[in-house]
């Protein structure tokens, strides 16, 4: 049922060592092939009246609507996959639902796409934006995503440890290396989607000091990089760090990102000091994000393991490459698109 790959991924990442140094690459390819298996997530939800309030107004992440007359473009699709995780994007199908259609006011002349912003519901019903293109639309969501990740030269080192440690439940504190100034979208929605139980942390072309504070000495490191701070029963007097592997794990995008960070919560949650709640299932699984992140991915969380597998796929949408063939991309059904993911 699972993969020999992923979980041999979960087996390097529960036993690889403390702070281990490997270099790789981080990179990924921005080309689609056709229908690559990246591309079989669910990352397209169809829209209908009945879904619409409860999927997108009473959601605060951000959403990209698409308007279509029965297919939707090759481009399209590239973009939701590369949104995975930090913008949900929905499909319309103005031919067959037009009473949502009527009653989102929907104008052709003014471009497929609207995007609905980061908040509540008053702020997706009153700051909403038609958009022209996916470019356009994928840039004028992700802005939208508030920045919650801390700033290592704002904060002293101690008071993240301490405001993580005295959490509850207890918070693992989370070290992104980075060389850009602006933290990207990716890592300001897991910021945001993670909070109750990481706190983020960035340290921009951090220095040999600000590195040995949080209990890292190596030179030699591959930015970007990330650390999540361990403690061994509870004991905060000598801390270790687990390394995002970048070699076996791959490249920093959403979905390998969450997969290091539920490995991380269930193998060490027990041995964070404080209130840890590493007793209560919902918290050493994190059910609630479980509940959500389900909706995209199917996540198998048994003992101390978490895993994802793609959705099993039952309704469909037709793919158009710019005139050429079509392409049928499968979608598990979503009936309601409820709030448990």
């Amino acid at each position: 049922m699972l993969s020999s790959v992923i979980m041999m991924l979960i087996y390097f990442l529960l036993w690889g060592s403390v702070i281990a140094t490997h270099n790789t690459e981080n990179s990924g390819s921005s080309q689609t092939p056709a229908l690559p298996p990246d591309e079989m997530y669910q990352d397209m939800f169809p829209l209908t009246k009945t879904n619409f309030t409860d999927c997108v107004l009473r959601n605060m992440d951000p959403w990209i609507l698409i308007f279509h007359a029965g297919a939707v473009e090759r481009a399209w699709k590239t973009m939701a996959t590369r949104l995975r995780g930090v913008c949900w994007v929905g499909t319309v199908d103005v031919t067959k639902e037009t009473e949502l259609v009527t009653i989102l006011a929907y104008d052709e002349s003014k471009g497929p796409f609207r995007v609905f912003p980061y908040g509540d519901r008053n702020r997706k019903e009153n700051h909403w934006r038609n958009i022209e293109d996916e470019n356009t639309a994928r840039a004028v969501c992700v802005r939208t995503i508030p920045d919650e990740v801390l700033n290592m030269e704002e904060e002293e080192v101690k008071d993240i440890f301490m405001d993580s440690f005295m959490a509850k439940p207890t918070r693992f504190p989370v070290f992104l290396l980075q060389v850009e100034e602006e933290t990207s979208s990716t890592f300001k929605a897991l910021a945001k989607r993670f909070a109750k139980y990481f706190t983020f942390t960035k340290l921009v072309r951090p220095s040999s000091k600000q590195l040995k504070s949080i209990g890292i000495e190596q030179d030699n490191l591959d930015l970007p990089d990330m650390f999540v701070v361990i403690t061994k029963e509870g004991q905060t007097n000598e801390l270790n760090a687990v390394r995002f592997d970048k070699q076996k794990l791959g490249y920093f995008n959403y979905t390998n990102v969450m997969e290091f960070l539920f490995s991380v919560n269930n193998n060490y949650r027990h041995e964070l000091p404080g209130d840890n709640l590493a007793h209560v299932r919902k918290h050493a699984e994190m059910i609630e994000i479980v509940n959500i992140e389900k909706k995209r991915f199917d996540i198998v969380s048994a003992g101390s393991s978490a895993r994802l597998t793609r959705s099993k796929s039952k309704d469909t949408h037709t793919v158009r490459n710019n005139g050429d063939n079509e392409n049928k991309v499968n979608y598990p059904e979503i009936p309601g698109l409820r709030d448990e993911l």
